[in-house]
């Protein structure tokens, strides 16, 4: 192993400024690479991770928009004999204690029709809503 020069009197490990222990061309243009491949590893990682949680968001949005307005409907069925002023008011009052915003109720006989909306939590809710749209009634007779 070839060393550089000491100057007398210079400390134990101490080079002549300017020289290098004699290296190949590649090592030389490789100092440093792995730092920006780690770099760019992360950044990767980090951008992937982010669009999960906004997907994930998104979907959870949108089953809460399914279920709230499932029982929705389900609570304005069960109030359809009362008339649809009494059906959509109690359909409203369940949509808004599951997080949403009752946008249309219609009662057709005894069938009820909703569709509501939800508004997901945090940075994404800038981008959107997540609807759901559920009716309810009584089952088709049997046979």
């Amino acid at each position: 192993m070839t060393t550089s020069p000491r100057r007398a009197g210079a400390p134990p490990g101490w080079r002549t400024p300017g020289r290098h222990q004699p290296r190949g061309d590649t090592a030389a243009r490789e100092d440093g690479s792995a730092t920006v491949l780690v770099l760019s590893v992360c950044l990767v990682v980090v951008v992937l991770a982010t669009a999960l949680v906004a997907v994930a968001s998104a979907a959870v949005a949108r089953h809460r928009a399914g279920q709230a307005a499932d029982s929705a409907a389900l609570a304005a069925a069960t109030r359809a004999l009362s008339g649809e002023d009494a059906a959509c008011e109690a359909a409203g009052e369940l949509a808004q204690a599951s997080g949403a915003v009752l946008l249309t109720c219609r009662l057709e006989l005894d069938r009820a029709d909703v569709l509501v909306e939800v508004h997901p939590e945090g940075w994404l809710g800038r981008f959107g809503t997540a609807t759901g749209r559920a009716r309810a009634g009584p089952g088709a007779p049997p046979g």
